[in-house]
This record gives C-alpha cells, structure tokens and sequence, in this order.
C-alpha cells in the first residue's frame, strides 16, 4: 500500500524520524556509468537464456574492461552450458588470475581442471582460494580434502574432512572411508 501511494506521489522516497525533524531522503541516485550500464544488460541477456546474445555482450565488454574478473567468469559460464569445458575452463582460470571473489567460479575451475587432469596443485589452490571466500563451501571443502588426500596430504586431508558442516548421503560411505584411510 505505502509502496502504491509513494508511486502515486512521485515523492523521494525517506525515512520515518521522531516529531519535529525533517524527513532525509534515503538514498540518492546517481547516473550509471555506460560501462556498468552495459554490464548489466550483458547479466540480463544470460540470466533471461538469451545467451548467444550474451556472448556477445560480454566478448565487447571483454575488450573495454580487460582486467574485471566477472567477464571471463561469466564467459564461462555460457561455455559450461554451451558444452565447451575446454574454453569454461581457461575463463575461469582468467577470472581467478584476475583476482575474482566468487567461491562458486574457483570450485568450476577445480572441477573442470580436475576432469581435464591438469596438475593437482593447481587444483589444490583453486580451492583453497574458494574456501578462502567461502570457508563454508563444503563442496569445496571436500574436493579439497580428496585432492589433498590423492597428493599424500593426509594430515591436511583430515583436516578438511573434520571440517565439514554436513555430509549429505550421497557421500556418507566415501567420506569415512576417506577419513578411516
């Protein structure tokens, strides 16, 4: 109801105070900058399928912001769901190299690296950079503690194990056979 009378109004939205003072506006709106702007109709075109559309977007983006990790990222993105992990995989590992600060784009990696056999200290560090954002990752986490149980890292490997929040079924027996290994 407030939301409809505001509308109707046409007033700047504000914030209730005690009697006596004058409301201040809560926010104030600035202009978006052309970059931004088309940065989040490139997001639009991938979060709505339009994802050829998005490609392109993005590829443009690419060239006028080399150095934002969230451009490889969401190239990889449409390569995973056009079925291209080759290529899913080198933007993820751009968008890593770039500093990005999403846990989900450095597990991908992991697990794109691991199924192409890429060396496992780069699948190690991938991970722990999610865990590092995202310490309750638990897929992460137990990525992590197979990867490090593979290298010879037991202590390391139990570490992770221990560290789990939760282990859903599907991973129960893997994970005490791990943990009694």
């Amino acid at each position: 109801h407030d939301l409809h009378a505001w509308l109707r109004s046409r007033l700047p939205l504000t914030t209730l105070h005690p009697e006596g003072r004058e409301p201040v506006p809560v926010s104030d709106v600035q202009p978006l900058a052309p970059t931004a702007a088309r940065l989040a109709l490139a997001d639009l075109l991938l979060v709505t399928n339009r994802r050829a559309e998005a490609l392109a977007a993005y590829t443009r983006l690419e060239t006028a912001l080399p150095s934002d990790p969230e451009i490889p990222a969401a190239l990889g993105r449409i390569a995973v769901l056009d079925g291209r992990p080759a290529e899913a995989r080198e933007r993820f590992h751009r968008a890593i190299q770039l500093g990005i600060r999403n846990a989900p784009v450095c597990y991908e990696f992991a697990v794109l690296a691991e199924n192409a056999g890429l060396p496992r200290a780069e699948i190690i560090t991938a991970l722990e950079r999610a865990l590092e954002l995202d310490p309750a990752f638990d897929d992460a986490r137990y990525s992590l503690a197979l990867a490090c149980m593979n290298a010879g890292r037991y202590s390391t490997a139990l570490q992770h194990f221990q560290a789990l929040r939760h282990v859903p079924q599907r991973r129960a027996f893997a994970y005490f056979a791990a943990v009694a290994d």
